[in-house]
């Protein structure tokens, strides 16, 4: 295994309670631990006062107590064992694997040895020895927050920009670096903070020059903390202040060096109770019911996304994550309903989950991909499997797709040499309903099942597509129909609703163009990511797209999509149906400007896309 120790020892540095444990107590624990592999079905039994603790490399496992209660589903990263069997006193403890399993056993000695010199691993297991004590589990999250420290969550270093730097520098500083703020620093002195809302509201509102140095806009002497500071007194701090980021300094010789920047997406991803929880939640179900109680916990928790600034993709990638969760529970117990799968098959989605950029009031997309070696009587177990998870996944809020692109749907339920031709024709012969379908399958993500018949599809996809001109120039005519609500004098084009008020359709004529954008470049230069803001990330790397039109598209998404998701937060605060229609007139005059800044960014690539795939001839 001596080859494999750095291998090893980089997943565990992952995996929490480990992550924050020191270099010399992380190689102590690798040296002494042993490697398992357990296939589906093998049982391992934690009886006995002190079980070893076992880390998932790769597979999943089901805990049961004696009585068959579901204790956890847990799954790569997650341990189980050593805090799981002192929990719940002499409760007996068996785990089932569901998936193959490679596990890393750790002796429970060196769990105690680690737990004695480390106070974050101590807390860990003390948290999830209480976690299963049923009503208290919420409680023991919120005690091992208030231990947690600003420094276990703030890893990345500061970016920072002189105060004499411009506004316009300081925007490109902040567009390169990913970032929502930069801390502005004399001689890296700490002296103030510009975050993107004050470019907002005192550069572009108060209509200063770009020339203007960050010295006049900036909140100068702001609140720090420092990486030893209580995460609790840090979001007091935020919260009493009103204020979205927070330096974190080190003082060094009497002076304060920023080492990081704290936000309010840091403290909401740091909540154990919140997505993660829900999640964890989700996996404990018994019954479809179970399911859709919990969902109903998901609104709540956006709006409390909205409100803290997250950035949309964080959003839409938390929003996808409960999804994905609550499909893969209810194909389990699917599962457990009819019986074990006659061939192995896999769970598709497509669409906004395909791409983990959901937002509120989001249907369904997905499919079933069965093995080939399925028989003619085999389509009777996938009926039921298909229609039993997409009622469950109704009864949870993703309603049942209009346009029937679901697995209930006989023609998204094939073999996967049927879904290679099905894929070959789309390529091969485009036509206008071949696009149609081309633009919603091509966004293919794996959610359950057997990845290898995912894996053989997809590369059968993108071998095929790639460097397929005439497919691409269909591809680009097709996105072309999603034009940005943007007149010749930039004015917006609006449509109406089914209330007959004039509005803009923000996904529709928003965000889907640069989805589409980023689809038919990414198959071009090969790309397998599908969420749209990873494939622009992935084109960096390529000369398909200048360097500028990624971050402008990157910066179109997020705005255009923060006015989307906004707008169904209130929606949904006053109870009213929650759309992806907007009428302008509800925003300001600097936003409305803006938007049709982003807008008119999308035209242009568009154009640009026309001329690189279409030859000009579209």
């Amino acid at each position: 295994m001596v080859g494999e120790i750095p291998e090893i020892t980089g997943f565990i540095r992952t995996c929490p309670p480990f992550d924050k444990a020191e270099e010399e107590a992380l190689t102590k624990l690798v040296r002494h631990l042993s490697v398992s592999y357990h296939k589906s079905g093998d049982t391992i039994d934690l009886a006995g006062g002190d079980p070893d603790f076992y880390l998932i490399r790769s597979g999943s496992v089901e805990i049961r107590a004696s009585d068959n209660q579901l204790v956890d589903r847990l799954s790569a990263g997650d341990g189980f064992g050593h805090a799981c069997e002192l929990a719940s006193g002499n409760r007996h403890h068996l785990a089932t694997v569901l998936e193959d399993c490679l596990l890393y056993v750790i002796p429970p000695a060196v769990i105690g040895d680690l737990r004695q010199t480390d106070a974050n691993v101590d807390s860990f297991f003390k948290r999830e020895k209480l976690a299963h004590c049923g009503d208290r589990e919420v409680d023991t999250d919120r005690d091992y927050q208030l231990g947690q420290r600003v420094g276990d969550i703030v890893t990345r270093a500061a970016v920072c920009a002189a105060q004499d730097m411009s506004v316009a520098a300081a925007a490109r500083l902040m567009t390169r670096e990913r970032v929502s703020s930069v801390v502005v620093v004399d001689s890296e002195r700490l002296v103030g903070v510009v975050t993107d809302r004050d470019l907002r509201t005192r550069v572009l509102a108060a209509n200063l020059p770009p020339a203007t140095q960050l010295h006049r806009v900036m909140t100068p002497e702001p609140q720090f903390v420092t990486s030893a500071s209580r995460l609790h007194d840090a979001q007091l701090t935020m919260m009493s202040a009103n204020i979205h980021h927070l330096p974190v300094i080190e003082i060094d010789a009497g002076v304060q060096r920023p080492v990081g920047m704290l936000t309010t997406n840091d403290l909401l991803l740091a909540q154990n109770s919140q997505p993660l929880f829900l999640i964890k939640s989700i996996n404990r179900c018994r019954d479809a019911a179970a399911v859709a109680r919990v969902a109903e916990k998901l609104p709540a928790l956006i709006q409390k996304l909205i409100k803290a600034d997250a950035r949309v993709e964080d959003i839409g990638r938390i929003i996808t994550s409960v999804t994905d969760a609550m499909t893969t529970q209810l194909l389990r117990l699917a599962e457990q309903q009819l019986g074990q799968a006659p061939v192995p098959y896999a769970w598709l989605a497509f669409g906004s989950q395909g791409r983990q950029d959901q937002m509120l009031g989001a249907d369904q997309d997905n499919a079933l991909l069965i093995d080939d070696s399925a028989g003619p009587g085999d389509d009777d177990y996938f009926t039921e499997l298909a229609r039993f998870v997409c009622d469950g996944l109704h009864r949870c809020g993703i309603r049942y797709c209009p346009g029937d692109i679901m697995a209930t749907t006989p023609r998204w339920r094939q073999s996967l040499s049927q879904w290679q031709q099905y894929f070959a024709r789309w390529i091969d012969e485009p036509s206008a309903k071949a696009l149609m379908h081309a633009c919603i399958f091509f966004d293919l993500r794996h959610i359950f099942g057997a990845k290898d018949l995912t894996q053989r599809l997809t590369e059968f996809v993108h071998t095929r597509a790639r460097k397929n001109s005439i497919f691409l120039a269909g591809m680009t005519e097709n996105a072309l129909g999603h034009r940005p609500p943007l007149g010749f004098f930039k004015t917006f084009v609006l449509e109406r609703d089914g209330n007959h008020e004039p509005v803009l359709d923000l996904k529709h004529r928003g965000t889907i163009p640069i989805v589409d954008i980023a689809r038919i470049y990414a198959l071009s230069a090969g790309i397998d990511a599908v969420n749209t803001m990873d494939r622009l990330r992935g084109l960096e790397d390529h000369n398909e797209l200048s360097a500028g039109d990624i971050h402008n598209l990157l910066d179109a998404h997020e705005f255009i999509a923060r006015i989307r998701i906004e707008n169904q937060g209130e929606q949904l605060a006053q109870g009213r149906e929650v759309t992806n229609s907007l009428n302008p007139k509800m925003l300001s005059p600097l936003v409305r400007h803006q938007l049709k800044e982003a807008f008119a960014v999308v035209q242009s690539c568009q154009q640009g896309m026309k001329m690189g795939f279409g030859g000009g001839a579209l």
